[in-house]
């Protein structure tokens, strides 16, 4: 691949990899694998007098486009009716409100009874994730060696997904759980830990070091009741 390839990605993925390049490159100078001219510069990262050969990425204004809470028990009983690997891994990713890229690299070994640890979250640090009857419920049993909880193709879930919401992205659902926590008048610093988002300023999370798994728990199985609908089902039995 030379970098001319890139420029028919999307804005944002044409970003991304050109800086995965250049870390790469970056790397390999510094194992001695390779060298550039001193005055060009990593020939990834576009310096000097090169600067403006690369169009810029601007970040766009727009959100990601997300069901509100409301709707998301219809959705939550369709996907449930669908027994793939897509609609299983989409359906996990919901109820437990984690990026795509966590779903897409779990694996067995990161589940120990019902916590999920993802190794590295976006912040750079480890995740506890508690898991609900209804998140476990969604896995088979399990294999002898590691290997991914769910057999996914690129993009398997955003199709899955806007193949019942077309207007919908994957990571929108996150906004729907953390609007979900505030009308249900959750504790905004649980919600936005269970988000896996730094909460405080540094010299309060040097401070205050427990993940709040427990709470963090409560708060997933209110979660998981009202997205699977069992909340509206004990409301009508009352």
């Amino acid at each position: 691949m030379v970098l001319r390839d890139l420029l028919p990605l999307p804005a944002r993925q044409r970003q991304d990899v050109r800086m995965w390049l250049a870390a790469l490159l970056d790397f390999a100078k510094g194992q001695k694998w390779r060298t550039w001219d001193p005055d060009e510069g990593n020939p990834a990262k576009f310096e000097n007098e090169r600067r403006g050969m690369w169009p810029k990425f601007k970040k766009s204004e727009n959100h990601h486009a997300a069901l509100p809470w409301a709707d998301l028990p219809a959705l939550m009983a369709k996907l449930s009716a669908d027994k793939s690997d897509p609609s299983r891994a989409l359906t996990w990713t919901i109820l437990t409100a984690v990026r795509t890229g966590d779903t897409e690299g779990a694996t067995w070994k990161q589940l120990h009874g019902d916590i999920w640890t993802i190794p590295v979250a976006k912040n750079g640090k480890p995740l506890r994730v508690p898991l609900t009857k209804a998140a476990l419920a969604l896995l088979g049993k399990r294999p002898k060696n590691d290997a991914p909880l769910f057999d996914l193709r690129p993009n398997a879930m955003r199709n899955c997904l806007q193949a019942i919401e077309p207007d919908v992205t994957v990571h929108g659902m996150r906004s729907t759980f953390r609007d979900w926590c505030s009308e249900h008048e959750h504790k905004r610093d649980l919600a936005e830990m269970a988000l896996g988002h730094a909460v405080g300023s540094a010299v309060e999370r040097a401070y205050a070091r427990s993940d709040l798994l427990r709470l963090r728990r409560d708060l997933m199985d209110a979660w998981s009741t009202y997205a699977t609908g069992h909340e509206r089902a004990a409301d009508s039995h009352r």
